[in-house]
């Protein structure tokens, strides 16, 4: 096992595994400075780790000898303790037989090899939210709500200057966590601490969300395709957008609009 410190010490947890030395190491310092990091090598090291210590989220390759991804996975699933543990699996075969025995499986999401770093990181970001989502019972649209009785008038207008801080860029798919401490005159790190005690976001976990609610309310209100939603939002890539969607609001955004408004030939 291989553990890092580099990761600020409240960071969310994440174990890599992946039977190539090399992948975890890239995995690992791909992710170490966001997350507490370690790996396992096989299937077997991974449940050992998994069983004395949980991290947050799990990140597997599927073709691992001996006890492969999907397997893992189905042991995740039927173990009382670990069933609720995000598993994002990795792999580069692309029959959709294996997508499906990983769906079977219980996997939370599915990226092929090779792919794109910074979208892996968001839909690690992702999963580990909705993970504490679930966790503490708290619908997503509540985070965004400065006047709720249970936080103090400070909380509340930090929250107010957040949520208007990221609205003024919420079209803008540059803006980010370091443009957003520095408009809100704290340090990422700063950032980072008030608003886990305030929200139990992450910075860019609280950007995300507030573009993904802001998504919800533009189809609600009707608008045309899901590129323009997509766009409106920060997200140049309309497939990249609709998977982050349906994992924080649990289907697809053109179903969204259809519960809304109703399929597309009963709308007048």
């Amino acid at each position: 096992m291989i553990e890092t410190d580099t990761a600020p010490d409240d960071a969310a947890k994440v174990l890599v595994v992946d039977d190539e030395a090399e992948m975890r190491g890239y995995l690992q310092s791909l992710l170490v400075r966001s997350y507490r990091v370690t790996t396992a090598a096989t299937g077997a090291e991974a449940l050992d780790q998994l069983r004395d210590d949980p991290p947050d989220l799990v990140v597997s390759d599927v073709a691992m000898p001996e006890m492969d991804g999907i397997e893992l996975c189905r042991r995740i699933r039927d173990d009382d303790r670990l069933r609720s543990l995000p598993v994002l699996l990795l792999t580069g075969r692309q029959e959709a037989e294996t997508r499906l025995s990983g769906i079977e499986a219980g996997a939370d999401a599915y990226v092929p090899k090779p792919f794109d770093p910074a979208e892996l990181e968001a839909r690690i970001e992702n999963l580990i939210e909705i993970r504490r989502i679930v966790q503490d019972r708290v619908r997503v649209p509540d985070w965004m709500k400065p006047k709720e009785a249970s936080i103090s008038s400070e909380e509340a207008d930090f929250l107010e200057r957040l949520n208007e801080t990221v609205d003024a860029h919420i079209d803008n798919s540059n803006f980010g966590v370091d443009w957003l401490a520095d408009e809100m005159d704290l340090s990422t790190r700063h950032l980072r601490r008030k608003l886990k005690d305030v929200t139990r976001l992450s910075p860019a976990g609280f950007i995300r969300t507030r573009r993904l609610q802001h998504a919800a309310a533009l189809l609600e209100e009707g608008a045309d395709t899901i590129s323009d939603v997509a766009d409106a939002v920060g997200y140049r890539d309309a497939s990249y957008f609709s998977r982050l969607f349906r994992e924080t609001h649990g289907c697809p955004p053109t179903e969204y609009a259809e519960r809304v408004h109703g399929p597309p030939e009963d709308r007048t």
